[in-house]
């Protein structure tokens, strides 16, 4: 369940998803909130055209709507959010679960620099999200989010050199070691012999 319809007044969650259903039903994207997405909740993505895997590792929903509750005096609302606000399953892991689905992923939730957006893609992502680095540099102004796109872009360029990846498409063939405890979550969850053709690429 999402967590974040706990953690928000009800109105306000009734009009949002009668919007994200429309917007999914037209485009047929299917998005996860920042609590990440599971091999299961791909299998069942059938007829979608792209997953939005929605990682934890970003901006958290939880502690959002713990704020407002915290503004509106509700505290048990507030402590609950709080509470969960690092309840998910990273964007990383995220990406190479929902590869099961067989359909392009954006890989959304914690991308902030041009080099966490060739490890996504290296991963199987197709595309990438930035959400809270953008909307700071537009706080600031137009220059802001040019130097921003700028910098973003010269990481990803300079990852792309480094790997020997001619484009950032090229990032999928190239060989990728997951460690620490990212590999560990993704063995405990049977993706071992995925994780050792991961390393074994090119």
């Amino acid at each position: 369940a999402d967590l974040r319809r706990h953690v928000r007044q009800r109105g306000q969650r009734a009009a949002r998803v009668a919007v994200a259903l429309r917007l999914c039903r037209l485009l047929q994207i299917v998005q996860v909130n920042r609590q990440g997405i599971r091999a299961d909740h791909g299998d069942r993505a059938a007829g979608v055209r792209a997953i939005d895997v929605g990682g934890a590792g970003g901006s958290s929903m939880a502690a959002m709507e713990a704020v407002r509750a915290g503004q509106r005096g509700d505290s048990q609302t507030q402590a609950v959010g709080d509470l969960f606000r690092a309840w998910g399953i990273a964007t990383p892991i995220s990406v190479v679960e929902a590869s099961v689905a067989q359909v392009p992923l954006i890989a959304t939730g914690g991308v902030r620099s041009g080099l966490d957006a060739a490890r996504a893609i290296a991963l199987g992502a197709t595309l990438v999200g930035v959400g809270f680095p953008m909307l700071r540099a537009a706080s600031e102004g137009d220059a802001a989010v040019t130097q921003f796109i700028e910098g973003f872009l010269l990481e990803l360029r300079v990852a792309l050199q480094l790997t020997g990846a001619a484009s950032p498409a090229a990032l999928r063939e190239v060989p990728v070691v997951v460690g620490g405890e990212t590999r560990a979550w993704l063995e405990l969850r049977g993706f071992g012999d995925h994780l050792r053709a991961l390393a074994q690429r090119g």
